[in-house]
């Protein structure tokens, strides 16, 4: 059985081809799922990882986004936030598949102890979720954070996730004391370490693109 696998950063869904100048502060731009769907469809994934992902709160801009999206697909999903701004709306990663979620949860990735880097913090988070196919298969989505400590505590905490499931074999890898450059290709390859896999499989995975328009799409893998 063949999978297709895409992550997509939709920046919540923003339309950077209509700007309305007072509505979103700080942006200028209006919001539009059915881009984000029109994107999906395109590309033909069956189960896609969505990073920067509004959920429902009491602001307009707040919507319940991965649920919005799943309908417009006919799809399952499942939104684990990882932080909420102001206490109130939440913002974190999602998930959609064409199959049934079997289970899906958030496990936070601690926090620095330290913020020294001049750079933005955030709380991040690892959804893990089983899906109903070739036997019942099990996905990590995560969004690493933009300061070195943030990145390392990310890969750490997904690998032990990862090491928890059935025929992972990965270890995790000593980023402590690394360079930036070093940091970054242990980050790619822990990325790729995590990927689902499949007993006898072959997989390939290829970036696609950068979408000025409706976000980042990040990586497609096929299984099969």
């Amino acid at each position: 059985m063949k999978l297709r696998m895409m992550t997509y950063n939709i920046q919540h869904g923003l339309d950077y081809n209509c700007r309305l100048p007072g509505r979103h502060p700080g942006l200028g731009h209006d919001i539009d799922l059915t881009q984000i769907a029109a994107v999906i469809r395109m590309q033909g994934p069956d189960i896609v990882a969505l990073n920067e992902v509004r959920g429902l709160g009491p602001a307009w801009e707040y919507t319940a986004q991965a649920e919005t999206i799943a309908g417009m697909l006919g799809w399952h999903c499942y939104f684990a936030p990882a932080i909420w701004f102001d206490g109130t709306s939440p913002y974190g990663n999602a998930i959609l598949s064409r199959y049934p979620l079997l289970s899906a949860e958030r496990i936070l990735i601690p926090d620095p102890e330290v913020k020294d880097e001049d750079t933005y913090y955030e709380t991040r988070c690892v959804l893990r979720a089983k899906i109903a196919v070739a036997g019942g298969i099990t996905v990590l989505v995560s969004h690493f954070g933009l300061a070195q400590s943030e990145k390392r505590n990310a890969v750490a905490k997904d690998f032990r996730v990862a090491q928890g499931l059935q025929g992972f074999q990965g270890q995790i890898p000593d980023a402590y004391g690394a360079s930036s450059g070093q940091e970054d290709d242990i980050r790619r390859k822990a990325v790729f370490s995590c990927q689902g896999r499949f007993e006898g499989s072959r997989q390939r995975s290829e970036p696609i693109r950068r979408d000025a328009e409706c976000g980042d799409i990040g990586n497609r893998t096929e299984h099969g």
